[in-house]
């Protein structure tokens, strides 16, 4: 029988790990500090993901992205 906490703690790690793929994505244009590149998420979920997993992401990525509606 599935319980609430293990249903939570799967949730989580489905964030944590969504979080980190796009964190991942989105470094693959940056190469050394003088290199610049936009990345694009068309991914209508990203809100959602943003608006769960801030805890996760690194205070930078949080600070580069920039939210269009």
């Amino acid at each position: 029988k599935l319980r609430l906490e293990d249903k939570d703690r799967g949730e989580a790690w489905y964030v944590q790990d969504a979080v980190n793929t796009l964190v991942q994505s989105y470094g693959r244009g940056v190469r050394t500090s003088d290199t610049k590149c936009i990345t694009f998420c068309f991914d209508r979920q990203v809100d959602r993901l943003y608006s769960r997993g801030q805890q996760y992401m690194p205070e930078w990525f949080k600070e580069a992205i920039k939210r269009e509606s």
